[in-house]
């Protein structure tokens, strides 16, 4: 410390100066340094200052520890009580060696410049991105009060200003507080800070995460659901989910009693005898449970509704406003004062109904910031004021943040241990983060989403900031993905990709039973979370490059047991195709020499690389890479069990070099067909002992838990056994397990196997010491066609290299499509197109060209807008109406004038999903014509998806004439009828639907819409 007060801390170890503390001396202030040890962080020295005031400000540093710890402690001098609000921490001026205008950081409000940073509660990162190195500075307790750490930009450098919030902390005469902990340090590479940070939490709060679940939640498919589809859902995914990890079915918002005019309902203690749930809550969970999952439950736990008549006798229970009114907050409802016996005896009673009574062995505890009685932030991100401190409580010496940590503890205390806590969530406000440290399993760190692009990057956004604290102080929820044929495939895969290489908690929100195959299948391959194995570390790698990082990497620790293995994720967040290249060195790859790398979604190897990998995305898509280092002999490269291709299934893997024989275990689904990718290309021709064109298959076998074994040849074809050895074919439902003989392709063999039994799999595969035979480039079975009328063209095919040359009438298209798929958007209406696929090596060996001509039919295109009506739709009484929401609205929107876009229409109507309208024909009326979209309203929502039709009846029945594409925000977003009505047409049926993701702000305005004589 120097003689004005200023400290600087420097780097452990090298000595560098990273950041001085503004700790002006008083006078009479002398620093004294002592020895120091904490119970659960570690020992080392600490140097206090106190103030003539009774202040005291101490810094001390762990030597277990790669942080400086500050913690002030308040005395109230005074002969009256003493209320203090806003604590001041010493500031800290930071010196990375780099101008401040090239430094970035990152917060709970995610990547910002360090001048348009307003603050971030709890934890910040200041870094350099060309290199990682950066501070981490943040709150590691939250006891009473809330941590913030605000930032300017000046004199040429960044200043980190922390400060605490109480609200009210009330200080009787002559007595003392600690405040809570505040660290700082600097880090070669500052994602390795911030972990150590979250370790820091995990130790001061002694966390202990039990396993993580992987859910389904009701609320993205149709809300609480109901007691007779749930169950059928139950059952279903019992059959289909529960072998591949799905472990709880969740029931969200909507079974529960009540009244309310702000949010939802928020009687918790019974439920609703007319709602989704008429035999009851317990009911619905004995039957969750007898399917083998655990039952699970939303609920708002700390606020009630102040207009609610089962609350009239019980006002006493919430909080007040200073002026006395209950502490309403937007939709939350009115906060309970949870500093009250009496509050807390309901508290009680809700969870142990809930919990002992009902049987919910999870819980979706939403509103948390109700339970600090402060205001809803929704979405909060970067610091916001909110007021804490204006809550009136019983008790005035517990602060709104203790209250809320009281009370979570309470509900943890009556649950139980083998209750899983999810909270829920924190951008309502922010304060509910660290208020929760410690006391929760799990935590929605982001807004809520939808199954629609731009609502679905909020999760790897939140995900992304918050990735550090994801399995240490607890599980990341980023929100449902989805799978759902309404969104595109690629955008689909993009989302399912991201949870489950990032290893943040999975749930979904899906009909499953009305899934097709594929799409239930990539929900498959989701599950379980690869956070169930400690041994794999996932971290974004471009996290102080882009505000959604665009690159993750996913990489198992090396044992006796598994070379070290790694899985990389790139992801285009953008509207455009987008580049990616990242060096080999940010892959932890610096000294691997040529890789290879196995693409699942294309199926296929890349190209070998070294030094730089580089991939090209479509818009909204990704790709996921398992890197292998090329050498000398075969080694396994990937597997089809889950979307991390080999980090959660193989348990072992060897190669001995005697018998030329790689072998390894697998953990397998019962019935699920499970293939080993074998990377048999061995590099460089000119390399001795390297045969270019890679190892040639002896056998391969496999022997299974139960000691069976399959051994299988090329030429063979298929070897099948029963797992019980006194079953025969006639055994119904006998477990068979099965071996295909390898299939060779350019540098890769493919074993596929499936295991009647499921359980682990010993496999091995037997190489020759001869080549492998020259490979003719083949492609077969080469199909085009347009299952959306609005197109693409899709071309698929079965081939044996890597990637094929595609020509559409002799112009070539694309010089290396791989995976058997392409999609040619670029076509045009009515058009015939011939298409030539050429295969290749990777030597560049050509094969013999196979083609296909297909013909595109009428593509319908928006056009201008139609004419508008002689006889408006408003001016019509229909002849039936059914809304899925709300009203049938003439002229007006559900709640305002009609809106699409920028555009404000005075005639039309709106009718919310799923819902239609009849009108009676009349016969001089010949066209019908409507500009239709989604109400601009629910634009912020980022949550609907509609399909509009126009249809006839007549004497022979119901036809459609005409149905939209899927309008979507940031999509396509209107569409034009101008549709000629058939003579025999006795009456309009307009229609408005779901696009298959529930109906939530599925407002369908059809605007300028009627008829034409």
């Amino acid at each position: 410390m120097q003689r004005d007060g200023h400290l600087t801390l420097a780097e452990p170890g090298a000595g560098q100066p990273f950041a001085t503390v503004s700790w002006p001396l008083e006078d009479e202030a002398r620093p004294v340094v002592a020895p120091f040890r904490d119970a659960r962080l570690g020992t080392g020295q600490r140097l206090t200052v106190t103030r003539a005031d009774g202040r005291q400000d101490a810094v001390f540093v762990l030597a277990e520890q790669p942080f400086a710890f500050f913690q002030s402690t308040l005395k109230n001098s005074g002969a009256s009580l003493a209320v203090t609000n806003r604590v001041p921490y010493p500031a800290l001026a930071l010196n990375l060696g780099v101008p401040a205008a090239d430094l970035t950081t990152l917060g709970s409000g995610g990547l910002l410049k360090p001048d348009k940073n307003p603050g971030s509660y709890m934890w910040s990162a200041v870094a350099d991105p060309a290199t990682r190195r950066g501070v981490v500075a943040g709150w590691i307790s939250t006891d009473r009060g809330s941590g913030i750490v605000r930032m300017e930009r000046g004199g040429g450098g960044v200043r980190l200003l922390p400060h605490l919030d109480y609200g009210r902390l009330p200080l009787a005469p002559g007595q003392e507080e600690p405040l809570e902990l505040f660290v700082a340090g600097v880090f070669g590479d500052a994602r390795l800070g911030l972990e150590a940070y979250a370790d820091l939490i995990a130790a001061r709060y002694a966390i202990r995460l039990p396993p993580m679940p992987t859910v389904h939640c009701t609320w993205y498919v149709d809300g609480a659901s109901r007691e007779s589809v749930l169950s059928n859902r139950t059952d279903f995914a019992a059959k289909a989910l529960k072998p591949f990890g799905l472990g709880v079915m969740q029931i969200d918002d909507g079974w529960q009693l009540g009244h309310s005019t702000n949010g939802p309902k928020k009687v918790f203690i019974g439920h609703n005898p007319d709602g989704p749930y008429p035999s009851g809550m317990k009911a619905m969970a004995d039957t969750i449970r007898r399917a083998g999952f655990t039952p699970g439950l939303w609920l708002i736990p700390f606020a009630g509704s102040s207009d609610d008549p089962w609350f009239a006798d019980k006002r006493d229970w919430f909080a007040k406003k200073p002026d006395g009114r209950p502490f309403d907050t937007r939709w939350g409802g009115t906060c309970f004062d949870l500093t009250r016996p009496d509050t807390q005896a309901y508290l009680k009673e809700v969870i142990r109904t809930l919990t002992h009574a009902w049987g919910y062995r999870y819980l979706k505890m939403d509103g948390l910031y109700t339970g600090a009685s402060i205001n809803l932030n929704y979405i909060c991100d970067t610091f916001r004021e909110d007021e804490i401190g204006q809550a009136v409580l019983a008790d005035p010496a517990v602060t709104q943040i203790e209250m809320m940590r009281n009370s979570l503890n309470l509900v943890r205390t009556t649950a139980g241990p083998e209750v899983f806590l999810l909270g829920c969530c924190t951008p309502q406000n922010m304060r509910s983060a660290g208020a929760a440290y410690g006391l929760v399993h799990a935590m929605r760190i982001g807004p809520d989403n939808g199954a629609n692009w731009s609502s679905l990057l909020r999760g790897p956004e939140f995900g992304a900031w918050n990735y550090f604290l994801h399995g240490r102080v607890w599980y990341n929820d980023p929100d449902p993905l989805y799978a759902r044929p309404s969104l595109p495939l690629e955008q689909a895969r993009a989302i399912c990709s991201w949870v489950a290489l990032s290893g943040q908690m999975n749930s979904s929100s899906e009909e499953y039973a009305n899934l097709p195959p594929e799409r239930l299948d990539l929900l498959k391959r989701t599950m379980p979370s690869i956070t169930a194995d400690t041994n794999i570390v996932s971290r974004p790698v471009d996290l102080f490059e882009n505000r959604v990082p665009g690159i993750w990497l996913a990489a198992g620790r090396a044992t006796d047991r598994l070379p070290r293995r790694r899985v990389a994720g790139l992801f285009n967040w953008e509207n455009t195709a987008k580049r990616i290249d990242v060096s080999l060195a940010a892959l932890d790859l610096a000294d691997a020499g040529a890789c290879i790398a196995f693409d699942l979604w294309s199926n296929a190897l890349t190209p070998p690389f070294q030094g730089r990998l580089s991939h090209t995305l479509r818009p909204q898509s990704c790709a996921v890479l398992a890197v292998r280092p090329v050498l000398d002999r075969p080694q396994l490269i990937a597997t089809s069990r889950h979307i991390t291709q080999g980090l959660i299934d193989v348990t072992a893997e060897r190669w001995e070099a005697a018998t030329r024989t790689l072998s390894g275990v697998s953990e397998t689904v019962a019935g699920d067909r499970y293939e080993l990718r074998i990377l048999t290309y061995t590099g460089d021709t000119d390399t001795p002992g390297r045969p270019a064109r890679g190892y040639a298959v002896e056998s391969a076998g496999i022997t299974g838990a139960n000691g069976y074994e399959l051994t299988v040849a090329p030429g063979d074809g298929l070897a099948a056994r029963p797992d019980d050895a006194y079953a025969n074919a006639n055994t119904p439902d006998a477990p068979i397990t099965t071996l295909h003989e390898p299939a060779v392709e350019e540098g890769l063999v493919r074993v596929a196997f499936t295991s009647g039994s499921g359980g682990p799999v010993a496999w091995r595969v037997t190489f020759s010491d001869r080549p492998a035979p020259p490979l003719l480039p083949a492609v077969r079975e080469l199909k085009a066609a347009m299952p959306d009328r609005f197109g693409p063209v899709v071309l698929t095919w079965r081939g044996n290299t890597r990637a094929c040359e595609i020509r559409r009438d002799g112009k070539v298209i694309a010089a290396a499509a791989t995976g058997g798929l392409w999609h040619d958007a670029a076509v045009s209406s009515a058009q015939t197109y011939r298409y030539e696929l050429v295969p290749y090596t990777l030597s560049g060996a050509r094969g013999e060209p196979q083609s296909v001509a297909f013909t595109t039919p009428v593509i319908p295109r928006l056009g201008e807008p139609p004419p508008r009506p002689e006889v408006p739709l408003d001016a019509l009484t229909p002849l039936a109406v059914k809304v899925g929401w709300g009203a049938y609205k003439r002229g007006t929107a559900l709640n305002g004038p009609l809106r699409l876009g920028a555009a404000t229409y005075a005639s039309g109507i709106c009718i919310h999903a799923d819902g239609h309208a009849v009108f009676t024909r009349d016969p001089s009326w010949k066209r019908f014509v409507a500009v239709v979209g989604i109400d601009e309203s629910q634009r912020p929502q980022q949550q609907s998806s509609l399909l509009f039709s126009v249809a006839v009846e007549a004497a022979d029945g119901r036809r459609v004439l005409d149905v939209s594409p899927v309008i979507r925000f940031g999509q396509r977003e209107r569409w034009h009828f101008d549709v000629a009505l058939p003579p025999d047409a006795e009456r309009v049926v307009l229609l408005t639907e779901s696009a298959g993701d529930g109906i939530k702000s599925d407002h369908g305005n059809w605007c300028d819409a009627g008829f034409i004589r």
